[in-house]
């Protein structure tokens, strides 16, 4: 259990923490003790990513590269040039300008779901469980930045950490959030949004709809349609091992299908397009599902050449 005096007040400045004897033992990797407890700090504190990443970049902007500085030695050289610092935020009128000033060009970042779901941890401690087939592009880090922002092709569901602005552009629009849960696809053709907690805004175009917990959003064709009330488990079950649909279309349902296993299903009779299905199966056993609806609307379920036609 950390003592009291391991923690930093919440509204710390980066030049604060990077006065710190323990911080700069924690930049330095040793001992273990600082780093255990920064480790700590900053799972605690998440609101103060930006603030440490910047003391950080102070702290190793004044370590000399060929030997390892001491703690007390470094502390009195931190003092005045963080004093220099602060005489030179005032010139430029902000403090932003000086993170602009300390911000590095991090490199972006690509991952791709190809084989699996795949579980994405960013740099200000946001979770995206990205669905396999899904693609998603980020920087490195935020550190110096006014947003948080990154691209997305697929579905994914976000658990954003509360900080600055965090965007998430998709191929047909944007989401902006501070900080909150909710549950994306989207692709070139169509895109939906559920909330789970939190506020959201979802951009496209010139057009902006602003949604609150339990609103589900689509956009096909350039028409966007709103409901409330929604259960976001009936979507969230690929995360589960499980696929759950709720009066979804046919052809909904035979393109999740599709995504979901690597399948070539269609449907020979368009007609069953629009018909709704509501049922939840096991991940393993998808030809159950198509045995099911083959039965329930009294059509041949036709397996040629690779294919799966139902007509």
């Amino acid at each position: 259990m950390l003592r009291k005096k391991h923690f930093i007040r919440k509204n710390s400045t980066a030049e604060e923490i990077a006065a710190k004897e323990d911080f700069q033992e924690y930049c330095q990797g040793s001992p273990r003790s600082s780093v255990k407890k920064w480790e700590y700090i900053i799972k605690r504190y998440p609101h103060l990513q930006d603030e440490i990443m910047d003391a950080k970049f102070l702290v190793m902007m004044f370590t000399p590269k060929s030997k390892v500085t001491q703690p007390s030695l470094l502390k009195r050289k931190i003092y005045p040039l963080l004093k220099i610092c602060a005489v030179f935020v005032f010139a430029l009128g902000t403090v932003a300008v000086f993170n602009q000033y300390l911000k590095e060009d991090y490199p972006m970042i690509t991952k791709e779901a190809t084989f699996q779901n795949l579980e994405v941890h960013l740099s200000d401690l946001t979770q995206v469980h990205l669905r396999k087939g899904g693609t998603i592009t980020y920087k490195e880090s935020w550190s110096g930045s006014k947003k948080r922002e990154l691209w997305l092709t697929g579905e994914a569901y976000f658990e954003v950490t509360k900080s600055k602005p965090f965007i998430v552009n998709l191929p047909n629009g944007s989401i902006t959030v501070l900080g909150t849960k909710f549950l994306v696809k989207s692709d070139s053709i169509y895109t939906r949004v559920i909330l789970e907690e939190g506020k959201i805004n979802f951009k496209n175009n010139d057009r902006t709809f602003e949604m609150a917990p339990g609103d589900l959003l689509t956009l096909s064709n350039g028409q966007v349609a709103m409901q409330s009330n929604n259960d976001i488990q009936i979507f969230d079950s690929w995360m589960k091992n499980s696929l759950a649909f709720k009066n979804m279309p046919l052809q909904e349902v035979i393109n999740t299908i599709n995504n979901s296993y690597e399948l070539d299903v269609s449907l020979g009779n368009p007609k069953l397009k629009d018909r709704k299905i509501t049922t939840t199966i096991n991940q393993n056993d998808p030809l159950l599902l198509l045995n099911a609806i083959a039965e329930i609307y009294n059509i041949r379920l036709i397996h040629q050449n690779g294919k799966i036609v139902l007509k």
